[in-house]
């Protein structure tokens, strides 16, 4: 080269190549490689942040030196020369690196130098504007004196070599925000097509793991009525435990849903705890990232993903990218629930939440085939209150609704697990019991009659209703019944008998 400005023009023309690589590591051997063309020097490398240790760099490109050696170098910030020179944003030299090692006493270190060759070097910190991002360090087998030209052309040599860095990292995100804005429409398809609850938490589990580190991942559901907040969906070192609910406290899934607003911890610190004034629930974690699932402006629960081992695990991307699944899972969550409502409904009685008429019928036809299967037998009840017309004309609809759900309520607690219990319409109720010995079938009679005319519905006015029913049964098998509407109908006849007789009375229909 003829002069300093003609070095200049041709680096500047080779970083214009460099700059359309989109590759970090192609960029960083390739800068490596010119360094030591185009500058002299006999061995290069560059060195970088690690992710999970923030103040500590290690090379990840290098020319000219053994990989024993570029596997077992790093630097701390503020320690080690790379460390020193980027915490004080000018470069460093070495003139004797045997020398300057042998009086530090790091006989280690000046073991590897002795093998290399190396008898300087020269470390620039790499950096645009306040952005870090490592040093590049110019290794010498022999003592070297940097002149005013030649520092000039290393200086804007990695000034350069900085540019095409962050070019790169740029590129990076954009691309990985390009792939986020894909992935959150297939997130979006996968997550809102889902409408079983159960299968629901997976899914988001699964979408949330292409991304994330879910190795302890939580789906907490708030039940503001309750003050409760369910943990639906927990892994635990990459295993799936037993869903756990905890009653409101101090959390830091509280204070999410208290303030609407995500947490970011990179490096797990007791001093934030006290700034907010949370108390943590378990064990602490070094990286915790959590955001609030909002619907209708309502914060219905958390998505928490935490690592035990390692700092620095999330950033504001992932977060960014929680946040977005969180948004998706709350519409989903609500149109599971809607549905699960609507099956409910399909299966339930919407006054007393007992089985409505249309299970039961479905119910009675699999029991009846069951038992002409297996040989065994089952009882069919049917009962109706006695007087209620006059509950509803003395106290009005309302009271008598309120009658009802109690009285079902309090009916359902004190049947077997076996017996099923159903609103067939109206004041009338079905029970399809099971196994109900001939000696045992009056008691199990009375006991309902007694559990019923027991039963005592507290008003507004401070007085109590109640009343009685009668009940009509009749067992399957039974000769010349073949349906289950059959059935019914023979155990209405019986209640039809039973309330011939009075208030407060039963009736079985034997067969033969």
């Amino acid at each position: 080269m003829k002069n300093i400005e003609d070095q200049i023009a041709v680096m500047s023309g080779i970083f214009e190549y460099i700059l359309r690589f989109h590759s970090l590591d192609t960029t960083n051997n390739r800068i490596c490689e010119l360094a030591c063309q185009m500058l002299g020097a006999d061995a290069t490398s560059i060195m970088m942040f690690e992710k999970d240790e923030p103040d500590t760099m290690r090379i990840k490109a290098s020319y000219g030196l053994s990989k024993s050696y570029v596997k077992i170098v790093f630097a701390k910030v503020g320690v080690d020369l790379a460390g020193i020179a980027i915490q004080e944003r000018k470069y460093k030299i070495i003139e004797n690196i045997p020398d300057f090692f042998n009086k530090n006493g790091s006989h280690k270190s000046l073991k590897w130098v002795k093998e290399e060759g190396l008898v300087s070097v020269i470390c620039f910190p790499i950096y645009v504007e306040n952005k870090d991002y490592g040093a590049l360090n110019f290794y010498f087998k022999k003592s070297y004196k940097i002149n005013k030209d030649q520092l000039l052309l290393m200086d804007f040599f990695v000034k350069l070599s900085a540019i095409a860095i962050r070019n790169n990292e740029n590129f990076l995100i954009l691309n990985q925000n390009m792939l986020r804005l894909v992935s959150l429409n297939e997130i979006s398809k996968s997550i809102t097509s889902t409408i079983s609850l159960d299968k629901l938490w997976m899914v988001i589990y699964k979408e949330t793991s292409k991304y994330l580190n879910t190795k302890n991942f939580t789906i907490a559901i708030y039940d503001k009525r309750k003050k409760e907040i369910e943990f639906v969906f927990t892994v635990e070192n990459n295993k799936k435990t037993k869903p756990e609910i905890r009653k409101f406290s101090n959390g830091f899934t509280e204070h999410i849903i208290k303030t609407r607003k995500p947490i970011l911890i990179t490096s797990y610190d007791l001093a934030l705890e006290k700034k907010l004034k949370i108390q943590g629930i378990g064990k602490n974690p070094r990286s915790w990232l959590g955001v609030p699932i909002i619907f209708e402006n309502n914060v219905i629960g958390v998505i928490i993903v935490q690592d035990y081992e390692n700092t620095n695990s999330y950033n504001e991307v992932d977060q960014k990218m929680l946040m977005n699944i969180a948004s998706q899972a709350a519409i989903a969550i609500k149109n599971a629930k809607l549905y699960k409502k609507t099956q409910d409904l399909a299966v339930h009685d919407g006054l007393t939440n007992l089985f409505n008429s249309r299970y039961f019928y479905k119910i009675l036809n699999y029991e009846m085939k069951r038992v002409n299967r297996y040989g065994e037998n089952i009882m069919l009840l049917i009962f109706d209150l006695d007087n209620f017309k006059m509950i509803n004309d003395t106290h009005g609809h309302i009271i008598g609704d309120k009658y009802l759900k109690e009285l079902c309520h309090h009916l359902s607690l004190r049947l077997r697990g076996v017996d099923l219990l159903a609103r067939y319409g109206g004041d009338e109720f079905v029970i399809i019991s099971h196994k109900i010995e001939i000696a045992d079938e009056k008691k199990f009679m009375e006991r309902i009659l007694s559990t019923v005319s027991k039963f005592k519905c507290k008003i507004d006015n401070g007085k109590q209703i109640q009343t009685t029913c009668c009940i009509g049964a009749v067992y399957y098998p039974y000769d010349d019944i073949k349906t289950e509407k059959e059935l019914v109908k023979r155990a209405d006849i019986a209640l039809y008998k039973a309330k011939k007789s009075g208030n407060n009375k039963f009736f079985i229909q034997k067969n033969g």
